[in-house]
């Protein structure tokens, strides 16, 4: 295998003139609303979130920190208002077999209503069920 050629310091250093800049500090600027320099993973990401037929799925790959996962979500929140709101997924015991859980599906923002209801019945119960059976009746 071929060594590489050794580089100058003064090569890995590109100077520029301050002054041509029309602030003082990178907090002035805005930030970017765009992905600069990565047009193939850009249209990778809109042809996979794009592709609408189940058992499709996007994997991103790329180093820790280089804004994969900014990226990704940046176009699913632009797309999300386009799409029909899913369904919830509740997954609740199944008593005769613990480790398959039922799946219910309740129609977009009923999860958090199923859950708040199961903990007043549970809530319920606790005071309920005591009593009935310390009853004389």
């Amino acid at each position: 295998m071929e060594t590489p050629t050794p580089l100058p310091p003064e090569s890995l250093y590109q100077p520029c003139d301050p002054q041509q800049f029309t602030f003082e500090t990178t907090a002035e600027l805005e930030n970017l609303e765009s992905i600069i320099g990565q047009a193939r993973a850009v249209d990778a990401i809109q042809f996979g979130i794009g592709i609408q037929h189940e058992g499709f799925n996007l994997y991103v790959l790329g180093p820790n920190g280089s804004g994969k996962f900014t990226a990704v979500t940046q176009f699913l929140h632009q797309r999300a208002p386009a799409e029909p709101i899913p369904d919830d997924w509740c997954y609740v015991n199944n008593f005769e077999q613990p480790h398959k859980p039922h799946a219910l599906r309740l129609p977009p923002g009923q999860a958090a209503v199923f859950q708040t209801d199961m903990k007043h019945l549970v809530a319920a119960l606790r005071t309920t069920i005591p009593a009935a059976f310390s009853s004389d009746e």
